[in-house]
């Protein structure tokens, strides 16, 4: 329902305060303007008792009654009258027309400074009256008629009426559309949520807002933890697909060495088409764990075992090992070690699978007779490891696209591979908040150096 809508219900909230603001204020203006008005009135009658009372002590009430116009009895606009008692003698001096409409005798034996409001039936207004009494005992008293202040309240209410409504609208629409750019961030994450649930992807990229408050911080967090999530997803997909791929062929070799199997007797057939099935198992491992790694790395989720090792130690064996398979085609490999420690810390296997892929591929791509160096060091508090040879090299349109499971350089198709070691490499390296970097020359050699901070 339309009312339901967050923003609609902030809208009508700051309507409905913003118009008992309004109300308060006008009760709390009202209030003190009438005060003021009444005060007004109160002044004036007492000027005007203190004028009657001066002139009642130089010529006594004759005097009074001489000096008072009967046509215009008004004090400032304001219509008036006079009541004077000596002894048992009154004088009602005022407009015609209030003469037995008010009832003047309800203002006898009031006491000094006394207000009395005299009501009438045939007016909408009343009289307020003021009691002096003089030394010699003579009561004087003046009223005034409030009429012109109700004329004014009802002017006010009028005018408050006319101005609520308006006021009203305006706050509705200032609301709505307040409310609306307020939740604007939430409104647009909705949409989002609404299309990942629809189609079961992000079709368009959350809009981000630079205001420093919570509904955008919450947006941004949405939007990171959406990218999280399709980056694992995406990684899933694309896992799936290379495992796909990767083990048809060793699958197929396994049925193939099976049916072979299954028609033969012999039992050096069968143990070899064991052995084969077993070797071709340990490759389907190798892959999957391979693909495994790098798809936990690239969503940041790759498990290390990080502790203290000796590096040098680590990479000693290394070169060793691939120095056997370098002597086959008489290649040399030159280690210089010039980090100051011997112990690293970090994940000590993932590590050699680094620098073990790195050597494999210098050895595996360098030319008879060449030389593969291998550089251990420190620069800006940081642990370097290069891998130079000087074999095929890589073509600069293929180099960002190395990274990448599965690519494999026009260049390298020769050679034997699944694509996954430079991807393997990258992701290790990336877990140890580290970076990989190649500098190459097609047909002259490349150079891949991989930086490590040395407190992870």
């Amino acid at each position: 329902m339309f009312l339901n809508k967050v923003n609609v219900k902030i809208a009508l909230t700051f309507t409905l305060f913003s118009t008992l603001v309004s109300v308060i204020i006008f009760l709390a203006l009202s209030f003190l303007i009438i005060q003021f008005l009444e005060n007004e009135d109160i002044q004036q009658m007492t000027y005007q008792l203190q004028v009657l009372e001066s002139k009642y002590e130089k010529g006594g009430i004759n005097l009074i009654l001489a000096g008072i116009d009967i046509s215009n009895m008004q004090y400032d606009g304001k219509p008036f009258f006079i009541r004077m008692q000596k002894d048992i003698s009154v004088f009602d001096i005022g407009p015609t027309s209030w003469r037995g409409n008010f009832d003047y005798d309800l203002l006898s034996n009031k006491s000094e400074g006394e207000v009395t409001i005299l009501k009438s039936e045939m007016y909408d207004f009343n009289l307020k009256v003021l009691t002096h009494i003089a030394e010699d005992n003579t009561i004087f008293q003046t009223g005034i008629s409030d009429q012109y202040i109700k004329q004014f309240i009802r002017i006010l209410n009028k005018v408050f009426i006319i101005l609520i409504v308006p006021l009203v609208f305006l706050s509705m629409f200032f609301g709505l559309w307040y409310s609306k750019n307020t939740l604007k961030p939430v409104l647009d994450l909705t949409q989002t949520i609404k299309n990942v649930i629809k189609t079961g992807k992000i079709k368009n990229e959350i809009k981000k807002y630079n205001a420093d408050d919570e509904l955008s911080e919450l947006v941004t967090l949405f939007d990171t933890l959406f990218k999280k999530n399709e980056t694992l997803i995406r990684g899933m997909r694309e896992t799936l697909d290379n495992v796909s791929h990767d083990l048809r062929t060793p699958l197929t070799r396994i049925r193939g060495i099976s049916e072979v199997a299954l028609t033969n007797d012999d039992p050096d057939v069968l143990r070899d088409a064991l052995a084969d099935s077993i070797e071709e198992i340990d490759s389907i491992i190798k892959i999957l764990n391979a693909l495994l790694d790098i798809t936990a790395s690239e969503n940041g989720v790759l498990k290390l075992d990080i502790k203290e090792f000796n590096l040098k130690e680590l990479i000693d064996k290394s070169v060793d090992l691939y120095s056997f398979i370098a002597e086959d085609k008489m290649i040399n490999i030159l280690l210089k070690y010039s980090y100051p420690k011997s112990n690293f810390i970090g994940d000590e296997i993932k590590l050699k699978q680094v620098i073990s892929n790195l050597l494999d591929n210098a050895v595996k791509y360098s030319n008879e007779g060449e030389v593969v160096n291998i550089n251990v060091y420190e620069e800006n508090s940081k642990l370097k490891i290069s891998v130079s040879d000087s074999g095929i090299g890589i073509s600069q349109d293929e180099i960002s696209n190395i990274w990448d499971r599965l690519y494999r350089s026009t260049r390298s198709r020769n050679e034997p591979g699944l694509g996954l070691g430079l991807s393997m490499v990258k992701a290790i390296v990336t877990a140890h908040k580290g970076s990989v970097s190649v500098e190459s020359t097609l047909g002259k050699g490349s150079v891949f150096t991989v930086t490590l901070p040395l407190i992870i």
